[in-house]
């Protein structure tokens, strides 16, 4: 974990006022009619809803800011979807969002099985619907409770959920008698031609994605994930200083120019298949 990066934003969050639930309800019935301030105040008062489920998805391998930093943007995916009329809590209603942003980070980030596009999606869909009904029912939710919360076929489901695989060591053994480890049956590309090639290909796709921006994001997500090669990433603190706005105005800037990127990169990605 960063803890001085998570130290600082928790610090940050101290000036985020927790609201109710008929508060939150007001703002969203602001929001839906386009009041960006409402909307701003309905994202300020669930982030610490965001880091209550990141730090329990959090492990070594992953940063727990990368956690956050993924589920506010399921936060704001939340407050546009949203809908007053529906008979929920929006705090219930957006911890599905979050919880789903932060599980497609982990498994995007880490992947053990490529899994295709498609079918990734309809896995994540259900594993949503399992931790839904499970939490309701305090139980395993059955395959045909999944079927109808989600919509996708039982037959379907039981199939897509065949797609969930176990991680080996690499020191355990393949063969009966020990002598073949998993870890020595795989292929050692540290030092490919094609595997550097294509890394130098995914930079140049990078750099070409961030220039969509608009200059003032662009500059913030440069100097966030230290584009320029420092000796470290720029602070919230110090961007604001360089721009002469709030560090809470420098955050929203960052949360809207990775959602555009995201946008940029899955539309590409659909285009491409």
């Amino acid at each position: 974990m960063d803890d001085t990066a998570y130290s600082e934003y928790m610090r940050e969050l101290k000036n985020c006022t927790i609201l109710s639930g008929e508060e939150q309800r007001k703002l969203a019935v602001r929001a839906q009619s386009g009041d960006s301030e409402a909307r701003n105040m309905l994202v300020k008062s669930n982030l610490f809803l965001v880091v209550s489920i990141a730090k329990k998805a959090c492990t070594p391998d992953v940063s727990i800011m990368d956690l956050i930093q993924e589920g506010n943007l399921g936060l704001m995916d939340a407050v546009s979807s949203y809908n007053p009329k529906f008979e929920t809590k929006f705090s219930t209603y957006a911890y599905l969002w979050i919880f789903q942003y932060i599980m497609r980070f982990i498994r995007i980030r880490n992947p053990m099985i490529k899994i295709p596009f498609k079918k990734n999606e309809m896995l994540r869909t259900i594993e949503v619907a399992r931790e839904q009904i499970s939490a309701e029912k305090n139980r395993e939710a059955y395959s045909s409770e999944i079927s109808e919360y989600t919509g996708i076929d039982e037959d379907v489901v039981v199939q897509i959920e065949k797609l969930h695989y176990k991680i080996s060591s690499f020191e355990a053994p393949v063969t009966g008698d020990g002598k073949l480890t998993v870890g020595e049956t795989l292929e050692d590309e540290s030092l490919s031609p094609e595997r550097i090639f294509f890394k130098e290909v995914e930079k140049g796709s990078v750099h070409s994605i961030l220039n969509l921006l608009p200059e003032k994001e662009r500059y913030v997500i440069y100097y966030r994930y230290n584009f320029e090669c420092d000796e470290k990433p720029k602070t919230l603190r110090e961007i604001s200083s360089m721009l002469g706005v709030s560090a809470e105005t420098v955050r929203l800037m960052e949360i809207r120019a990775m959602k555009k990127l995201r946008g940029y990169v899955e539309s590409t990605e659909l285009y491409c298949a």
